[in-house]
């Protein structure tokens, strides 16, 4: 997983606004919308929440499925 991604999923399970406080051109990047993408193909996001909903705001948190939050606890069990 990229430290985009990572960066994604830490964002999406934290923020009611992931995207605040982040430029234009990273929001609307492809490798953003390619994040989402690979969020949803693993079942990671909740139903009705993808890129274009989320940078809307068209959904409100939470955003991750259960299968996303799981990852998010073992993302949070590394130590650096």
């Amino acid at each position: 997983m990229s430290p985009l991604k990572i960066m994604m999923l830490l964002r999406l399970h934290v923020r009611a606004n992931p995207f605040v406080d982040m430029p234009l051109e990273q929001v609307n990047a492809p490798a953003m919308e390619e994040a989402f993408e690979y969020f949803e193909a693993n079942g990671l996001l909740a139903a009705g929440v993808n890129w274009f909903t989320v940078s809307l705001g068209r959904v409100s948190h939470p955003f991750l499925s259960s299968k996303g939050l799981q990852l998010v606890d073992r993302l949070r069990e590394v130590q650096p």
